[in-house]
């Protein structure tokens, strides 16, 4: 009897083996376009910046100035895919002892003053509290945040902050476009000190102090994550 020809010959379950690998590849196609589209992203902190703002009130408030502190040390990192807008996670981290008061009004010596008070047991208490960590759950989508709109992203962050050794839950406002290989995001909270264990600063029997509620603004420039 002839021996086969193993280069000629041809195996019939070949075809019927290979007919379901190549729907299984297709059916998985869009699964693994969309966990490349996902991406990790950390901020330029060259091209961002963050913002508290501290407003001044009291009877002898025209004497006194608004303070706008600066973060010098933190971070930020975020996770989202444009085309699944709810699933955004934003962490930011801020050094609590880093606020630096921009009031140009006040000389240097009055600012240093400031940001160590900023800094002290009586308000971030930075020793004992060194970090101020917002950390995002969940983006609720606004009008211009849709998967036909990838580039696009805005709604409201709701998420936890992590202050003076208390959490309380924070909304955020969002909103961010893509530009180039990475992504502009700014936005604004408000928040009252004393819901942190904070008690708003109010001398001269109350005639000069500040108000409760401060705001954060922040804009920021993501790039992608090494």
């Amino acid at each position: 009897m002839p021996e086969a020809n193993s280069e000629t010959s041809e195996d019939p379950a070949v075809p019927a083996l290979v007919r379901p690998l190549l729907l299984l590849v297709a059916l998985c196609a869009p699964f693994a376009r969309a966990a490349a589209e996902a991406s990790a992203w950390s901020a330029v902190l060259e091209k961002s910046q963050i913002t508290v703002h501290v407003f001044k009130k009291g009877l002898f408030s025209a004497a006194a100035h608004d303070h706008h502190f600066v973060a010098t040390r933190w971070r930020a990192t975020a996770s989202f895919d444009a085309a699944r807008a709810s699933e955004v996670r934003l962490e930011l981290v801020v050094a609590a002892d880093s606020l630096r008061d921009r009031q140009p009004a006040l000389s240097s010596g009055d600012r240093d003053k400031v940001n160590r008070q900023a800094a002290g047991p009586d308000v971030l208490d930075a020793a004992r509290h060194p970090e101020v960590r917002f950390t995002s759950l969940r983006l609720e989508p606004g009008a211009g945040s849709t998967a036909e709109q990838v580039g696009r992203l805005e709604g409201v962050l709701a998420g936890t902050l992590a202050l003076h050794g208390r959490e309380r839950p924070v909304s955020v406002r969002l909103v961010a476009k893509k530009d180039g290989k990475g992504w502009w995001a700014h936005g604004s909270a408000k928040f009252k000190q004393s819901d942190f264990g904070i008690a708003p600063y109010s001398g001269f029997l109350g005639t000069v102090a500040v108000q409760d509620e401060v705001q954060l603004d922040y804009e920021l420039f993501l790039a992608p994550a090494p």
